[in-house]
């Protein structure tokens, strides 16, 4: 099984992508979207491509990565495949991974209209188990949840640490997916 077959084992069929900037210049990673995953009413954005680079990650370990957002179907018009782009590109210069916990950011509103202003990185718990991890790469190619925070979430995170801060979360019922929300310490 490639990487598209796994990708599409679990999230369902692409359902779109690209693979150029607005002005037609190729991106680092191409991105491609997933309808009614991991939940009905949602959108999954993925990187395609991330994963041709192997990147470092704080422990020493290499790894190949595929970043993914999920959003709202009515958030799903923003410009998410360029916060993506963006991103892969960050990680293909600098050759390094992000950990579990790791923000990136903040860097002012990820999308129009939005107070969420970094991206929590995070293992993709919304999809099944078997998602997480491609093993047909060497090596693995590992699949990173992005999920768009706010300053002050940010600041939760590096007081506090990673798993303080998903407890939250979870506490909170914070609707990860909503890329309009407040913050969740508001």
């Amino acid at each position: 099984m490639n990487l598209i077959e796994h990708m599409e084992q679990t999230l369902g069929p692409i359902g779109g992508g690209w693979s150029e900037t607005l002005d037609g210049r190729p991106v680092a990673a191409n991105v491609v979207r997933f309808l009614g995953t991991p939940f009905a009413d949602l959108v999954t954005f993925t990187t395609l491509g991330l994963s041709k680079v192997v990147l470092k990650l704080s422990n020493g370990r290499s790894v190949r990565m595929e970043l993914l957002l999920s959003c709202r179907e009515r958030d799903s018009s923003m410009p998410i495949p360029g916060v993506l782009v963006t991103v892969a590109g960050d990680l293909i210069s600098s050759r390094v991974g992000p950990d579990r916990g790791t923000v990136l950011g903040p860097a002012g509103p990820l999308l129009p209209d939005s107070h969420l202003t970094a991206l929590y990185c995070s293992v993709p718990v919304f999809h099944r188990k078997e998602f997480r991890t491609y093993s047909g790469t060497d090596p693995a190619t590992v699949f990173v949840q992005l999920i768009p925070i706010s300053d002050d979430e940010v600041s939760m995170v590096d007081k506090s640490g990673w798993s303080v801060f998903e407890d939250h979360l979870e506490r909170a019922d914070v609707d990860v997916f909503d890329l309009s929300r407040p913050s969740s310490l508001v």
